[in-house]
């Protein structure tokens, strides 16, 4: 363990619990050394996943550090072994390297693709009229909205306004708590089974309601409560175009990249064909006894 040394910085209480974005290029803060080898924080913050910073950022620095550290005595230990030089090893590093470049170029052809290149919505339109039959709904969608408050007078004075016809981006900003995701949530389509999971009673009357209709105002894991149904579509039907346009520009954009890549493959065959750059030998034509023996 002697050249092994690792630190473990007061600073990183503080710094760990700072946005990554704060660490930019040039930071130095070390966190390990195995070896010649040193771990820097801004390497770790690259490196670790963001739902593991916001679960336990010290104890996330902590596990990856110590990981790191083991990786690299790995490493260090198969290059003192003098692996590399082991023919079969040769190969599969020189495989290995062959796959990422492959892999690096057409991520960089697709990305500069990607850049000129988008899908409009009378595209997107002419591909779902095309693909109909594919877009079939297996159970009912809903449209509703949802009111959620601490106050019970807020809960009742949302319900009657809604009744009387009021707009509900005002009623849901005067009166819900979340409302701006409350409102937003309001404006889509959604599989029944889905929604409102979390308040099963809620679930039942967008089951129950028909649109228009709203449902009574109910007390519920300490809030108060009421939905109303603005749309449904029922199982069997297609979903509307509107309902999965970026789905279908997303289906479509995909595509477009295979046919990009497959097309660029073809016409760098034919070009290496046509500048005698490739040739290929026919060991494969071999006479019948041949053929046996084999």
């Amino acid at each position: 363990m002697s050249k092994i040394k690792i630190y473990i910085l007061p600073a990183l209480l503080f710094l760990s619990a700072c946005s990554q974005n704060k660490y930019g290029a040039g930071n130095s803060v070390r966190l390990a050394r195995a070896g010649n080898a040193y771990l820097t924080l801004e390497e770790a913050l690259e490196t670790i996943p963001a739902y593991m910073m916001r679960e336990d950022s010290i104890q996330a620095i902590q596990t990856f550090t110590k990981e790191w550290v083991e990786q690299k005595l790995l490493l260090q230990k198969a290059q003192k072994s003098h692996l590399a030089d082991k023919e079969n090893i040769q190969r599969k590093l020189q495989n290995a390297r062959e796959r990422v470049l492959k892999n690096a170029l057409r991520q960089l052809l697709l990305s500069e693709f990607d850049a000129k290149t988008t899908v409009s919505d009378a595209e997107a339109l002419r591909y779902y009229r095309n693909n109909r039959e594919q877009f079939i709904l297996q159970e009912r969608y809903v449209q509703f909205r949802h009111v959620s408050t601490a106050n019970y007078k807020y809960a009742r004075a949302a319900r009657s306004e809604l009744l009387s016809g009021k707009q509900w981006p005002e009623v849901a900003n005067l009166f819900s708590e979340d409302a701006e995701q409350r409102i937003k949530q309001s404006q889509k389509y959604w599989p029944q089974s889905m929604v409102l999971n979390d308040l099963p009673v809620l679930k039942q009357y967008i089951a129950d309601l028909d649109s228009g209709q709203i449902s009574p105002v109910r007390q519920l894991k300490g809030k108060y409560h009421f939905v109303q149904l603005t749309g449904s579509r029922a199982a069997g039907k297609a979903a509307k175009p509107a309902w999965i346009m970026d789905q279908l520009k997303e289906w479509i954009m995909l595509e477009k990249k295979r046919q990009f890549f497959k097309s660029y493959v073809k016409n760098l065959y034919l070009k290496a064909k046509k500048d005698n750059d490739i040739e290929f030998y026919d060991v494969l034509n071999l006479n019948e006894t041949q053929t046996d023996t084999t």
